[in-house]
């Protein structure tokens, strides 16, 4: 107790400035707790759309992946026929050439 009393610390001001920390702790929560609601809920909701629209965008590039790899079968068939009919055309202008 008496280092309490050095430092100029009794029960009376330890009690009167623990009052006045929890005042001060009540109302910070109470000007600050909607406030801070609101903005956590909008920054929530914002992640939830950029989740929606990454979702969306993975759809979307699936789906045309899909299409390109289709493209590219569709002009590796048409490759392939040229060149079947390119190579059979020279082998009959060969035959009657001959």
């Amino acid at each position: 107790m008496e280092i309490f009393e050095k430092l100029g610390i009794n029960l009376q001001s330890f009690l009167f400035h623990m009052l006045s920390l929890a005042i001060i702790v009540f109302a910070a929560w109470l000007l600050l707790h909607k406030p801070l609601s609101k903005m956590i809920k909008k920054h929530n909701q914002r992640l939830a759309d950029i989740h929606d629209e990454n979702r969306q965008l993975v759809s979307e590039a699936e789906e045309n992946r899909r299409g390109i790899d289709a493209i590219k079968a569709g002009a590796k068939e048409d490759a392939i026929r040229i060149t079947n009919a390119a190579a059979a055309s020279a082998a009959a202008k060969t035959e009657e050439a001959l």
